[in-house]
């Protein structure tokens, strides 16, 4: 069967065939229509309180950074160019590059500086710096990790 190149490159670098064994699947297109309209109508970004949420990061190369769909999926290396009076008083809160769980710890505690924080802690990966699944309560400021416990290392 024929893929898109978009569908290619999940399924081949960003985990889709893992998604798919976990739905019992072998093709995207055999995903219940219901998964499919979810996945279709999510955001590029989500606005809560004082925080933009968001895959990779923002392009402040962009008039309007929450415009660039691209960038907000795969930007890296963007946090020289943030632009503070753009972002006012929001931190950013992001994933899509794996920081070790150390850093994304000392990290927490100067985010007010950055108005950034990383919470990817490479799940995936075997090196024990990472492989945590990494969630940050909005509220309280608190980090959880969970190693990742579906392999054996």
């Amino acid at each position: 069967m024929k893929h898109s190149s978009a569908e290619k490159v999940w399924l081949e670098s960003n985990g889709g065939k893992q998604t798919l064994k976990s739905f019992g699947l072998a093709c995207v297109r055999d995903l219940a229509p219901d998964y499919l309209a979810f996945f279709s109508e999510l955001g590029y970004y989500f606005e809560v309180d004082d925080y933009i949420l968001v895959h990779a990061g923002l392009s402040f190369k962009h008039e309007n950074p929450l415009e660039d769909h691209h960038q907000l999926l795969w930007i890296r290396d963007w946090y020289k160019d943030i632009d503070f009076d753009w972002l006012q008083n929001r931190i950013v809160v992001h994933g899509h590059t794996p920081i070790p769980v150390k850093s994304i710890q000392d990290w927490s505690k100067q985010v007010s500086l950055w108005q950034v924080l990383g919470i990817d802690a490479g799940c995936v990966y075997q090196d024990e710096r990472y492989n945590h699944l990494c969630a940050l309560e909005l509220t309280s400021k608190e980090l959880f990790f969970q190693k990742n416990i579906d392999y054996e290392w």
